[in-house]
């Protein structure tokens, strides 16, 4: 009896979930499906019944933008608070860090967090370093108030909208809504460390960057292998761009309409797909695998896109547990960084 293709079967969705076909030049519905009738079927691999992700891809792949040069311009640089980090000191090693590596600056300063934590960010104590000082509240749903840690095994009965990590995935998406009035925003997290002269050596770097949507670190730290939460592949691990600090072009109309589907897409991934996706790791593999799809339509389009995802050295990603006991006098031998995120 001849094979046939199952109903529910969608090729953009094989190939999303089955990256090691694109690189072998699987990328079109006709190899897909020859693929998976020949070999995918037996091997057991994932297509999945995924109409909200498939209506995603659809967007991402058709996405309209300009193809106009974006002159990026470092405006704003915003600190993302957590309740967590007012009391276990974080927040404190923060400001006592700023004061110790900055002069006064031109640029804006923006915190976001939650309403009740708004309090006790003293406002009075970054006018000192910054030209302007803006504190936005963001009441995020309780529903959507989580955050999955992988060592912690638990399940939740229900799952936000925003997935396991739906804490910061809601934060950050919601956040762009105040940020547009800015071209460029450097995004920060309160376990940062600074370099001499950080500010001005980032407006440096931005000016002449030659146009990004975002830019920042890989990862640079010590590798945890046993954590394989959201296809954790050690080349998505230390290629990607660490979402919590890092450049953002939040001015840029086109990276805009991208994130807009990206979020979308999160969501209906998250539902029909795997909970456990990150912001930051699921838009990198939002714009690879819109990159090898977008090829055979219009590889203009998907170049121009390639090319919005820099990485640079100003900027070092040390974030994960595993890489709390190096030493900064270890880090600083190796890179003159101007921002370190570190635990």
């Amino acid at each position: 009896m001849e094979k046939k293709i199952p109903k529910d079967f969608y090729w953009k969705q094989y190939l999303f979930h089955n990256h090691d076909l694109v690189s072998v030049g699987i990328d079109n519905k006709e190899d897909a499906e020859f693929h998976y009738l020949q070999h995918g079927e037996s091997e057991n691999r994932k297509y999945s019944t995924s109409p909200l992700c498939a209506k995603s891809i659809n967007r991402l792949i058709n996405l309209d933008i300009s193809l106009k040069i974006f002159k990026n311009s470092l405006e704003a640089i915003v600190l993302l608070v957590t309740g967590n980090e007012i009391t276990n000191g974080l927040y404190d090693r923060f400001c006592h860090e700023l004061e110790k590596h900055t002069d006064t600056t031109d640029i804006n300063f923006v915190v976001i967090t939650k309403p009740s934590i708004s309090e006790s960010i003293d406002i009075n104590f970054f006018k000192k370093f910054f030209n302007n000082v803006t504190v936005i509240s963001l009441d995020i749903p309780i529903k959507d108030d989580t955050y999955y840690y992988a060592n912690q095994n638990k399940t939740y009965s229900t799952t936000s909208d925003y997935g396991y990590y739906s804490g910061p995935n809601y934060t950050f998406y919601e956040s762009f809504k105040y940020l547009k009035r800015y071209n460029t925003c450097l995004f920060l997290e309160c376990d940062c460390y600074f370099g001499n002269n950080w500010i001005d050596r980032l407006k440096n770097f931005v000016k002449y960057s030659g146009d990004f949507w975002i830019c920042g670190s890989i990862f640079d730290g010590v590798l945890d292998f046993q954590h394989t939460t959201f296809n954790k592949r050690a080349d998505v691990i230390n290629t990607h761009i660490n979402g919590g600090t890092a450049l953002y072009a939040t001015g840029n109309e086109d990276f805009v309409k991208f994130l807009e589907i990206s979020e979308e897409y999160l969501k209906a991934y998250v539902k029909e797909i795997n909970a456990k996706a990150p912001y930051d790791l699921f838009i990198r593999e939002s714009l690879d695998i819109s990159f090898r799809l977008f090829m055979k339509q219009n590889s203009t389009i998907a170049r121009f896109i390639n090319r919005k995802y820099l990485v640079n050295n100003l900027i070092l990603n040390y974030s994960n547990p595993e890489s709390k006991n190096i030493e900064i006098s270890e880090i600083t031998k190796m890179y003159d960084f101007a921002v370190l995120h570190k635990k």
